[in-house]
């Protein structure tokens, strides 16, 4: 929304520049607060992999080039993007994250969105957004990324979605996000 309001053109080019450093010496993946200072909270006890921020690799730098139309913060970001996916990957079981947090849906008080379905969702939709960035840059690796977002989807499904094609999670925010995302 920022985008649509602002020229927040370097300001997005500056986080995420801080992103990048914040993932330096191969750390899993982004941690919720940026920029990251290393010299007074240790990595161990940041919350990393929180689905709905450490996306933000992904879906920033994309919504950076949809909005300004520069492909170079895609390029140069590529990297963190796909580490962030192997670390979710390698959080996984069968394609659901099942070591990895999310601070959920916070805005709706009276009913939880399950944080293991929330985080699957955006899973599944980091990987299909990273087909599309692989795909404008000539990266080889989309169809991998399609592959990918297949293989959650269908995981996704057949672990929280029933024969009614209820999301066992019956919030709006999952039904939102589902259907936003591609999943439904």
């Amino acid at each position: 929304v920022a985008m649509y309001n602002m020229n927040c053109y370097n300001f997005f080019i500056k986080y995420m520049r801080d992103m990048k450093d914040s993932m330096i010496d191969g750390k899993g993946t982004v941690p919720v607060v940026l920029p990251y200072l290393f010299d007074y909270v240790p990595y161990d006890k940041l919350h990393i992999g929180y689905a709905g921020w450490s996306e933000c690799c992904i879906l920033i730098p994309y919504k950076h080039y949809l909005m300004y139309g520069d492909k170079s913060i895609l390029a140069e970001t590529l990297t963190i993007m796909k580490q962030h996916i192997k670390f979710m990957l390698n959080a996984s079981d069968d394609y659901i994250p099942v070591r990895c947090l999310a601070h959920g849906d916070w805005l709706n008080l009276d009913d939880v969105t399950d944080k293991v379905v929330f985080t699957t969702m955006y899973f599944a939709y980091s990987a299909y957004i990273l087909s599309k960035v692989c795909r404008l840059l000539g990266d080889g690796d989309e169809w991998y990324y399609i592959d990918l977002f297949m293989r959650i989807k269908k995981a996704f499904r057949e672990k929280f979605v029933d024969g009614d094609g209820k999301i066992n999670s019956d919030t709006q925010c999952c039904n939102i996000l589902a259907i936003s995302f591609g999943l439904m």
